[in-house]
């Protein structure tokens, strides 16, 4: 009888799986994300020819490139409240068909216009979905594991993309234009397998017995649709996360009941992200980055095409951005374990600075080779970026907004893309220099560099501050303490 007493009062808590099933979701953000973004780096090589059939200026581009943007941002950013409504298989299987139809279409498109709806919009908005959903899923599925599993997938991605640029060469050499476009809307409908793979994380999650008297852990709420059982579970997606935000998290959410018009609001926006993580360099800074290495892919082709590069040499180039790419995220793929000592920021910082380097060194260069060089750092930064940008954003947020703190950034990106974008590409046209175009560019790390250098001496300081003021108050209790009554 003791013992049955004893059983039944045991209690389990529910955790991220951190592998199993979590790795075939790294397969299915690979295909997601190789499908959508694997051949937008290859715009110029793949496009150039069609671009001057329908007579397509530098502002044309960008523009193009601004409403594509903002379109995935838009449909990043609307996923969160998507949720509520549809399963993340569902939306996952929408947002692969939107982007299969835009895909195709590409194929049958003659002039400016349905050319903007099918690349622009359509590619745009499945792209912002499908990343969006992607990272999130991820992120559930991985607590601990969490910059391994990121560089895990990326790696992966990045091995895919880097034959991109060879195959679009040789299938434009051997199909022709169209038959191309075909070819990647054959690649493109693999998407559909990914959504199939999107279990939900509560499938898959690990049970662990905790002792009771644990006051950290008996803080978590009981899972009551558990009737089944005797025993009492206690369900936690992120025990990590739980133990920060008893420690004071960066950006805590705000519990608060709402009511009429701001909770209305907040089905599409968690206002407690605006007060706090939109005003952050973890949130302003990644947006920037994001827009300038968009913008950036969009010219740098059509940069060597007007420094007289050949199309081998141009394909090379590409080749290049990729191989350093993938050099950097195979690296962070088997020494997550030291990397995360320094921390994710630290980290992303170092990206942006090899970034900024990296385009001075190749717009200062005349050597075809050492310029080579210089856009291969510039893909060692994107690797960073690309693999810590959700391991960031989800150390600065509550699990429960990451999917939206993602919306966010990927909004304020689209933005800049839709509006600081054809600025720049108006700026290369009147002066007729690409150099001039990708120096604002650079420009735009320089300023992300100081600024997020600066919050984070800020907030180290602040941290001494109250380490300071904490220490005073001690002392002043020790003292009345201590006076004779």
């Amino acid at each position: 009888m003791s013992e049955e007493k004893k059983t039944i009062s045991k209690s389990y808590v529910l955790v991220a799986p951190d592998g199993g099933w979590g790795y075939v979701i790294c397969v299915a953000m690979t295909i997601n994300l190789v499908t959508t973004t694997g051949f937008i780096q290859c715009f110029g090589l793949i496009y150039k020819d069609f671009l001057q059939e329908i007579n397509m200026e530098s502002t044309h581009v960008t523009l193009l490139g601004g409403i594509n943007a903002i379109f995935t941002a838009i449909s990043g950013f609307i996923a969160s409240p998507l949720l509520k409504i549809l399963s993340i298989r569902k939306l996952a299987f929408i947002s692969a068909l939107i982007y299969d139809i835009g895909v195709l279409g590409t194929v049958f498109t003659n002039s400016k216009f349905p050319f903007f709806i099918c690349f622009g919009v359509l590619q745009g908005a499945g792209l912002g979905l499908s990343y969006n959903i992607s990272v999130t899923r991820l992120n559930e599925y991985f607590v601990k594991r969490r910059l391994l599993a990121n560089s895990i997938a990326q790696t992966a991605i990045g091995f895919c993309t880097m034959l991109t640029p060879t195959i679009s060469s040789w299938s434009l050499n051997t199909y022709g234009f169209r038959g191309t476009l075909l070819l990647i809307t054959g690649i493109s409908l693999q998407n559909l397998i990914a959504s199939a793979l999107m279990q939900p994380c509560k499938w898959h999650m690990k049970k662990i017995e905790i002792d009771g008297n644990d006051e950290r852990q008996m803080m978590l709420v009981e899972d009551k649709s558990n009737t089944s059982s005797d025993t009492p579970i206690i369900k936690s997606i992120d025990l990590e996360r739980k133990g920060s935000v008893e420690k004071g998290n960066e950006f805590p959410s705000d519990t608060d009941k709402r009511t009429g018009w701001r909770k209305f609001l907040e089905t599409f926006i968690d206002l407690s992200l605006c007060k706090t993580f939109v005003i952050s360099c973890s949130c302003i800074g990644p947006a920037l980055i994001y827009f300038a290495d968009g913008t950036t892919a969009v010219l740098l082709p059509q940069a060597l095409y007007a420094a007289e590069w050949e199309q081998e040499s141009v394909s090379w180039a590409l080749s290049s951005i990729l191989f350093g790419d993938l050099a950097i995220r195979v690296t962070m793929m088997f020494s997550s374990k030291w990397l995360e000592i320094i921390g994710s920021r630290g980290l992303i910082i170092a990206g942006i600075w090899i970034g900024f380097i990296s385009r001075l060194g190749m717009l200062w260069s005349t050597n075809h080779i050492v310029i080579d060089i210089y856009i291969g750092l510039m893909g060692v930064s994107r690797g960073l970026y690309v693999v810590l940008l959700p391991v960031v954003i989800a150390d600065a947020v509550n699990p429960e907004q990451f999917t939206s703190a993602i919306g966010i950034v990927l909004l304020i990106s689209g933005i800049m893309c839709l509006t600081v974008a054809p600025a720049i590409g108006k700026i290369r046209d009147s002066t007729n220099s690409y150099p001039t175009a990708l120096y604002i560019l650079a420009c735009i790390y320089a300023i992300v560099i100081l600024f997020w250098s600066i919050e984070i001496l800020y907030k180290r300081n602040e941290h001494k501050r109250r380490a300071r003021e904490e220490i005073l108050k001690k002392t002043n209790k020790l003292k009345m303490s201590n006076k004779p009554k």
